[in-house]
Order: C-alpha cells, then structure tokens, then sequence
C-alpha cells in the first residue's frame, strides 16, 4: 500500500479492485483515468492509500528462467 500522492504523472495503481492511470497531479489532488478508459476523469486525495502496480514478470524474479535443454547440441 503505498500513497496516492507519492505516484508519479503516467503511473498505474488499483483503488477498489479498479485499474487507474495518473494523468496530472496538483497540490491537493491525483487526477487519473480508468483502464479502459471510460470517459470519467477521476480526482483522488494525496492522502489514500492504494496499490502500486508491481512491474515483476517471471523473467525479472528468477534469475535461471534461461536453463533449457535448447543448447543441448551445442555443448556436446
């Protein structure tokens, strides 16, 4: 849980089982878009907490994703 007010312009987090992008940030509010976009521009004070959106694929949290047999006829 992070909050709002702490994303940066073109962010993503989740509010309420609901995906948003960060549009614009002013001195008391977030203002962001829903993913899809549906039309509604949203305004969130700095102070709620959210969930970031965590970037961590597969690749990125196991460093051996790369140990396949595919280089068998190389090595021998």
């Amino acid at each position: 849980m992070v909050e709002v007010g702490n994303l940066n312009i073109k962010d993503t987090f989740y509010h309420k089982e609901h995906k948003y992008k960060v549009i614009d940030n002013s001195s008391i509010f977030i203002i962001a878009k829903g993913i899809p976009n549906d039309g509604i521009t949203r305004y969130f004070l700095k102070s709620i907490k959210v969930d970031k959106k965590i970037i961590d694929s597969f690749w990125l949290k196991n460093p051996d994703y790369d140990i396949t047999d595919r280089w068998q006829d190389q090595v021998r």
